[in-house]
């Protein structure tokens, strides 16, 4: 597929009157759309930055939490827990919205 103009899109599509071209065009199945992510188009940016952000967060609260010394409390433990599970999900669906 090539990327198409902001005329060229179905009207559910045309919701930035800023970015008239380089968008993907409509893709048939969840394959052709996450393959997707290896192109270029007005969605790469946001793609891979929600992508990247959410495994370093995995990458951090995994270390944060299981790799970390005896000198943080349980409770101090589940508070900053409840932040890195909110900064995943919220990457990881932002990410998979994009796909």
């Amino acid at each position: 597929w090539n990327v198409c103009h902001f005329n060229k899109l179905p009207d559910w599509l045309q919701d930035n009157d800023f970015l008239t071209h380089g968008h993907r065009p409509p893709l048939p199945s969840f394959r052709a759309c996450f393959r997707s992510i290896f192109r270029l188009h007005t969605e790469t940016a946001n793609i891979w930055t929600h992508l990247l952000g959410c495994v370093a967060f995995i990458g951090t609260a995994t270390f944060f939490l299981c790799f970390t010394g005896t000198d943080i409390q349980f409770q101090e433990k589940l508070v900053f827990g409840a932040f890195f599970m909110g900064a995943i999900i919220c990457l990881g669906f932002s990410f998979i919205l994009w796909v």
